[in-house]
């Protein structure tokens, strides 16, 4: 169930070792008007198609996610906060909904998804440790059955607040089943700018700066190259994967 909860956070922006670079590029303030407006993903190798995600805003307040397949996801604030998103993924109209609860601080303790299709739902708890780590408690309810346990996670935050090596528990708590780590560039994340995003903690993707690798001592490595603009925002990013030899997935971001 960990695995299918680590997909479910992943799927979010399908539509992230430590590292010591800083997120800012010298000399340089960062223009929080620019907003990413659409991601064109393009497959080659085995397997080849093209994907494209386009984004609505209210200011810097996401409004929608939308693919070209009819896919949608809708995101609600309270104040500069995500607290709801409505993913629809069918025909039904039915959504799948994720709902978002924050301490005084602003920081992330819950998160549901409730799956009405299938009647399950999912919870992650999270807390914050005094040694700038994160403690995420996973668990499951499916059809009338009561909510269980399922593993626990810790995530490694660096100085910007991304995320730099995650260790995956199993029920116990003592046995390490998986860890991933990841390393950032110095440049700009294309999802920086958008309100309350960053809080949300989606790892594999990064925040404030782009992952140029991410390593799982089960799924293998990913690596990332990227190209920029003149406001050293990604504007290209080329990604591999070691699982999945001779496919290249080409990223597009395009911003207002």
């Amino acid at each position: 169930m960990k695995k299918q909860f680590a997909i479910i956070v992943l799927v979010l922006l399908t539509i992230s070792c430590s590292s010591s670079d800083s997120d800012t590029p010298s000399n340089q303030t960062i223009n929080d008007s620019i907003l990413l407006k659409r991601i064109i993903q393009t497959t080659t190798g085995s397997s080849q198609n093209v994907f494209i995600n386009d984004f609505t805003y209210s200011g810097n307040k996401l409004v929608t996610i939308a693919a070209d397949n009819g896919l949608i996801q809708k995101y609600f604030y309270t104040g500069d906060l995500i607290t709801r998103m409505e993913w629809t993924v069918d025909n039904s109209g039915i959504p799948i909904i994720y709902v978002y609860s924050y301490n005084n601080n602003d920081q992330l303790v819950t998160m549901t998804k409730t799956d009405n299709l299938v009647d399950q739902s999912f919870r992650i708890t999270y807390a914050y440790n005094n040694d700038n780590t994160i403690t995420l408690n996973a668990y499951s309810r499916t059809e009338n059955s009561e909510e269980e346990f399922d593993s626990s996670s810790k995530y490694y935050m660096n100085a910007n607040n991304d995320i730099v090596r995650i260790e995956d528990y199993d029920p116990s708590g003592t046995l390490i089943t998986q860890t991933t780590t990841f390393v950032y560039d110095s440049k700009y994340n294309p999802f920086r700018n958008i309100l309350g995003w960053g809080k949300l903690l989606i790892s594999r993707r990064g925040y404030h700066a782009n992952v140029t690798s991410m390593v799982s001592s089960i799924e293998g490595t990913q690596t990332s190259t990227y190209q920029y603009n003149n406001n050293d925002f990604a504007i290209a990013e080329s990604r591999t994967y070691s699982a999945n030899p001779g496919v290249t997935y080409a990223f597009e971001y395009i911003y207002e």
